[in-house]
């Protein structure tokens, strides 16, 4: 697990040397644009980000942590006379330096005449929107951790049901969407009040949970998507879900419109995908 930080290490002080030899912005766009490809080992090192961090809290917890964490500040010392930093603070510099370099790229852009420097113009653009690429892949690699953090947190805390029973909610597979909204339900006298409720988006399914003071996580309504359907009731925070036989339907409302348009556009790709599947 510790190779890719490796790796990116040793790319990124080959780098960096190589950059410091460029004195020109044409000469720089050059090496970005043959160097670009090479960029996607930080995707690797952030797929391993949090494997590190969680690693280096278990370190924390052995006797001797604190020689060791001392050993490394002097060492930290010889080269920086910056603020004091961690180890996790190292660990983060790679994710938010790999975000800086499109960055540093439109800066030179913007200065960069397209008249008189196109060939420069044209690499800098190539270089920008490949390390865009990486950016994404590494957005992509978060999502994926921080659904699967998700899954593991409410698996863990889930109360077992003879309806809706764990071992059925662990194949339910990655978490699109999870947070609390607001749902009444509609019944024979009417629509019922609004009351707080945990929401998790799968794929292929809503998990509607009602958390109790002890952690626990209750299984309240849960809906396969492709038998529902999101209707905009025209009102700024809410939506309905609405099952497409019966007709029947649950109000969600959210705390602000831009969560509302996250959660339907959310329930909507996942009603297309799951009545492709």
């Amino acid at each position: 697990m510790l190779r890719p930080l490796e790796v990116l290490f040793a790319f990124q002080c080959r780098f960096l040397k190589s950059l410091c030899g460029r004195t020109s912005v044409a000469a720089t766009a050059q090496l970005f644009l043959a160097e670009s490809h090479k960029f996607a080992v930080y995707i690797d090192y952030c797929g391993t980000y949090h494997w590190l961090c969680d690693l280096l809290e278990r370190l924390k917890a052995d006797s001797a942590w604190p020689n060791v964490e001392d050993e490394f500040q002097q060492k930290m010392a010889q080269y920086s006379d910056k603020r004091r930093l961690g180890l996790r603070d190292f660990l983060i510099k790679p994710v938010q330096r790999i975000c800086k370099y499109p960055l540093f790229l439109k800066e030179l852009l913007k200065y960069t005449d397209v008249r008189l420097e196109s060939s420069t113009f044209d690499e800098l653009n190539q270089a920008l929107t490949l390390l865009k690429g990486v950016c994404e892949g590494v957005d992509q690699v978060q999502q994926r951790i921080d659904s699967l953090r998700l899954r593991n947190t409410l698996l863990s805390s889930y109360c077992d049901s003879p309806e809706l029973p764990l071992h059925v909610v662990a194949k339910l597979g990655e978490v699109v969407l999870s947070g609390p909204l607001y749902i009444a339900g509609c019944s024979d006298k009417g629509l019922e009040p609004l009351r707080p409720l945990g929401c998790v988006l799968f794929k292929l399914f809503l998990l509607i949970l009602k958390p109790r003071r002890s952690g626990i996580l209750v299984p309240q309504f849960w809906f396969p998507l492709h038998t529902m359907q999101v209707t905009d009731d025209g009102l700024v925070h809410s939506w309905q879900l609405q099952h497409v036989k019966s007709g029947q339907f649950m109000v969600f409302q959210a705390s602000s419109p831009h969560e509302k348009q996250i959660w339907t556009d959310a329930l909507k790709g996942a009603i297309v995908d799951s009545t492709a599947y």
